[in-house]
C-alpha cells in the first residue's frame, strides 16, 4: 500500500503546464532510488553473510540487477548471488532450504523470509529489519551478474535509454504488470530490443569478439567494452518520441508467435525454435547446448524474450497467459494515447490510464 500511494503521489505532482522533458526530469527525481537507501544495503550485506558463514564460512554475496545496473527505484529490493566454495555440492533447491533456515534462525534480524522454489531460479526473499530492505538471494544463477554489468555498459551508449528504462518500469509498477511471471528484466529487453530497431543499439552479438570468449555453464558470457567508440547511431528522436514509438511498435508485435531476441537484433517465428535444424546460425551456441543436451530448450510461453547471453533462458518463463493478454493491451492503450494526446500530456496520461479486462 505504501508503494501504492507514493506511486500516486508521484503521478499527481506532475505538472501538466510544463514541459515533457521537465515532467521527466520530475519523474526520475521522485522514483530514483537515493543515496542514503543505497548506502544501507551495506548493512544488510554484513548482516546476511554473517549469517550465511555460520553454515558456509567462505561464501561470498555479490549483487546483481536493478541496484548495480543503475536503475534502482524507490520500490527496488537488491539481489545478491551467493557464491559457494566448490567444495559444496549440494543441490540448488537444498542450498535454498539451507538459506532459509539460517535466515529463520535470526528473527531480530530478518522477517518476512520465504522461499520461491518454483521459479526458474529457486530464490529466498527476505526484510532486513534495520533498513527495512528487502533481498533476493539465488545461489545457482552465475551468469545471472554477469548480465547485469552488460545492462550498465549499454547504459553507457546513448543517454535517452536511461529515462526510457525508468518511465517504463515506473509505468509498469504502478499498473501491476510486473507480476504473474513478468519481471524488471523482461521490460529491461523490450527496451533494449526496441532502441536496436532504431538503430540506436547495436545487436548484443557485436559486442562479443572470437579471440575473447568467457564460458558459464557453456554460455559465452563475455563481451567487449570499447564498442561504443565505434557506434554511431543517427537517430534524432527525444525521449518523448522513443517512449511513444515504444508503444507503438510492441502494440502491433505478434508476440504470440514470434520470438524477441537482443542477442541479433530480430525477432524469430517460435516454430523454428521447435525444429533445432531451423535455428539460425546466429544462435549456434543454443543449437549445440541443446542438442547435446548441456540445456533444456528455450520455454516458448506467450512472451517469449530470452536473456542476452543465456539464449535458452525466457525472462517470462513464469508468465501467466491471461497476465501477458493484460499486458498487452497496456502496451496498445498507451500506444494509442500517444497518438491521441499531446506531448505536454502524454505522461500523466499513460501513467493513470486504465484498461477494461
Amino acid at each position: 500500500m505504501e508503494n501504492e500511494n507514493t506511486g500516486k503521489s508521484v503521478v499527481l505532482s506532475l505538472p501538466a503546464a510544463e514541459a515533457f522533458s521537465h515532467q521527466v526530469d520530475l519523474l526520475l527525481h521522485r522514483v530514483k532510488m537515493p543515496r542514503h537507501q543505497v548506502d544501507k544495503f551495506a548493512d544488510l550485506l554484513a548482516d546476511t553473510t554473517r549469517v550465511l558463514r555460520e553454515k558456509w564460512p567462505e561464501c561470498k554475496l555479490v549483487p546483481f540487477g536493478s541496484v548495480p545496473m543503475g536503475l534502482a527505484t524507490i520500490y527496488s529490493d537488491i539481489d545478491y548471488h551467493v557464491y559457494l566454495p566448490d567444495y559444496v555440492t549440494t543441490t540448488p533447491h537444498n542450498r535454498v532450504l539451507t538459506g532459509f533456515k539460517l535466515l529463520k534462525q535470526h528473527p531480530e534480524m530478518f522477517d518476512n523470509v520465504k522461499t520461491i522454489l518454483n521459479a526458474s531460479v529457486p530464490v529466498i526473499t527476505f526484510r532486513h529489519k534495520a533498513t527495512k530492505l528487502y533481498s533476493d538471494l539465488i545461489f545457482n544463477d552465475f551468469a545471472g551478474e554477469k548480465e547485469t554489468y552488460l545492462v550498465k555498459y549499454i547504459l553507457s551508449f546513448d543517454h535517452r535509454l536511461y529515462p526510457v528504462l525508468i518511465i517504463v518500469k515506473f509505468w509498469s509498477k504502478i499498473h501491476k504488470l510486473n507480476t504473474n511471471g513478468m519481471t524488471n528484466f523482461a521490460w529491461i529487453l523490450m527496451v533494449t530490443f526496441y532502441f536496436q530497431q532504431a538503430n540506436i543499439l547495436p545487436p548484443i552479438l557485436k559486442l562479443q569478439v572470437p579471440h575473447k570468449k568467457l564460458f558459464i555453464d557453456n554460455w559465452n558470457v563475455a563481451y567487449e567494452k570499447k564498442y561504443e567508440d565505434l557506434y554511431y547511431n543517427g537517430n534524432p528522436d527525444s525521449v518523448y518520441q522513443l517512449l511513444g514509438k515504444f508503444f507503438t511498435y510492441f502494440s502491433k508485435f505478434d508476440f504470440e508467435n514470434y520470438v524477441i531476441s537482443t542477442f541479433t537484433a530480430s525477432s524469430y517465428k517460435k516454430e523454428i525454435f521447435r525444429n533445432l535444424e531451423r535455428v539460425p546460425e546466429l544462435l549456434e551456441l543454443y543449437k549445440f547446448n541443446v542438442k547435446n543436451n548441456i540445456t533444456e530448450a528455450l520455454s516458448l510461453e506467450t512472451l517469449c524474450i530470452p536473456h542476452p547471453l543465456i539464449h535458452n533462458k525466457n525472462a517470462c518463463s513464469k508468465i501467466l497467459r491471461s497476465h501477458a493478454m493484460k499486458i498487452i493491451k497496456y502496451i496498445q492503450k498507451a500506444a494509442r494515447l500517444f497518438r491521441e494526446v499531446g506531448e505536454n500530456n502524454y505522461l500523466s496520461a499513460i501513467l493513470t490510464m486504465s484498461v477494461e479486462n
